[in-house]
Formats: structure tokens, C-alpha cells, sequence
């Protein structure tokens, strides 16, 4: 389960209280523009049970778990066919977006973008890069394991997509 710590109490509670049946796992992203915490996973993150899109939301204010949908779009169809497991996330702050990435087989350089907003349906597409850009090398078997960050004083995400391989960078503001 997810747990937030109290400086104050110093102690562990759980950030969920009613938590529904679906396991929290990763990537898990804050979004500090909204206050809350967004994981999206296929299945349990490591491609098991339950075999279905997981996306949720955990704001930090309340206690709740919230499902989050998204509305029809070819970047979609291809994430659910994909099922991505031991992938990465972040949050790109100056475009007040994540960025998800599993990088496993064919899915090598495929970058989902996905659009937060204040409701619980949002959007998915595809990033778009310039020409002339490297296209990243597959991940391992192991997955990515979340070796995808966003560095505030770059302005971009830095990847490693597998211990042999080279660091990537995308700029995206």
C-alpha cells in the first residue's frame, strides 16, 4: 500500500484509506501542480494480473484513490496492445505533462505523452521528436525500472534505457 509519512507523528499512516482492489505499484509520479500522486500501469507494473490498464490518482489533501481514464486515441490503443511493464515516468513541469516510457521489444523509442487536467478523463499521444534525433536503444528484459527523470535545470528528461548503453537526453522546453 501506499504510506506518507507525518514529521510531526513521526510515524507511517496509509495515504489511502479505503484503498480498491487494485495493486499501487509503478511508475508512480508526483504532480505537484495538482497535489497528487499518478501511477499508470499495465497490470501489476511487472505485466501480471490483473491483465488491464491501471491508472489511478492519490491526492494528497484527502484519502481517496481515483481511477483515471482516457479518452480514445491512437497512442492508446497502441499502450494497451503494448502492455508495457517495468517502465518509467515523470513529470515534465514546464509542460505540465508525464512523460512514460517502457522502451521493451518494439516499443524501443516510443515515448507516451500523457495530459493531465482537473478532471478524471485525460488524454494520451505519442512524443513527437525533432529530426536528426537518436532513437533509444530497447531496454533490457529486466524493463527500465523507472531510469527515466526529469532534471529541472536541464529543462528535459535523462534515460537510461540499459546498463550498456549510452545516456539519453530529451530536451522538452
Amino acid at each position: 500500500g501506499l504510506k506518507k509519512w507525518s514529521p510531526t507523528d513521526r510515524k507511517w499512516s496509509d495515504l489511502v484509506s479505503n484503498p480498491n482492489s487494485d495493486p499501487m505499484r509503478w511508475p508512480m509520479v508526483f504532480d505537484p501542480r495538482r497535489n497528487q500522486v499518478f501511477y499508470l500501469q499495465w497490470g501489476d507494473g511487472q505485466g501480471f494480473d490483473p491483465q488491464r490498464m491501471i491508472a489511478c490518482r492519490v491526492p494528497l489533501g484527502g484519502d481517496q484513490q481515483i481511477a483515471v481514464t482516457f479518452n480514445a486515441s491512437a497512442a492508446l490503443t497502441q499502450w494497451q496492445a503494448e502492455k508495457p511493464s517495468y517502465a518509467g515516468m515523470d513529470y515534465d513541469a514546464d509542460n505540465d505533462r508525464f512523460l512514460f516510457y517502457s522502451g521493451l521489444g518494439d516499443a524501443a523509442g516510443r515515448v507516451y505523452v500523457i495530459q493531465p487536467n482537473d478532471s478524471n478523463v485525460w488524454d494520451m499521444s505519442l512524443l513527437t521528436v525533432g529530426s536528426g534525433s537518436v532513437k533509444i536503444a530497447a531496454t533490457s528484459d529486466g524493463g527500465l525500472q523507472n531510469r527515466l527523470r526529469y532534471i529541472p535545470a536541464l529543462r528535459g528528461f535523462v534515460l537510461l534505457a540499459r546498463g550498456s548503453s549510452n545516456l539519453y537526453f530529451m530536451r522538452t522546453a
